[in-house]
């Protein structure tokens, strides 16, 4: 099946006509604060940049929940979408695409009750560490040292 390219559809995808899933769905699957919104036959997990970085919180309970759509209903097919803080196209990939690329990596358990456990990715979906981009837990003094 040929890959759409989201970015033709984000005026409509940021429109409120566009179909999401409800936020009761979303909370039970750990998809926060991840959103998925529908466009035909295509399941869009978007992704936010965070706000005090320039990566990306992909949940995994928002990736398993459209890969589940995409095994269970003929012709779906599942999206990771990267957006600004502004919901501007940043990058797409598949969901498996995104968890081959993943390679293993466990996500990280989320410290807020709200949200279940996420990787950060830059806006090239590597895997962008621990943390948001916090050197002292990615990147800790000692680790320097070390040669």
């Amino acid at each position: 099946m040929r890959q759409a390219d989201l970015i033709k559809y984000m005026e409509e995808l940021d429109s409120p006509t566009c179909a999401r899933l409800r936020f009761e769905v979303s909370k039970e699957h750990g998809i926060l604060p991840n959103e998925v919104r529908f466009l035909g036959r295509k399941a869009i997990l978007i992704c936010k940049r965070s706000e005090r970085g320039e990566d990306f919180s992909v949940s995994q309970g928002g990736v398993n929940y459209c890969i589940h759509l995409e095994n269970e209903t003929p012709g779906v097919q599942s999206y990771v979408l990267l957006v600004d803080r502004e919901n501007n196209f940043v990058a797409q990939t598949t969901a498996r695409d995104f968890i081959r690329r993943m390679n293993g990596i466990a996500p990280r358990p989320s410290d807020d009750v709200r949200y279940g456990p996420y990787w950060w990715v830059d806006s090239e979906f590597n895997y962008a560490g621990s943390s948001s981009r916090n050197r002292m837990v990615d990147q800790p003094p000692w680790l320097n040292a070390l040669e």
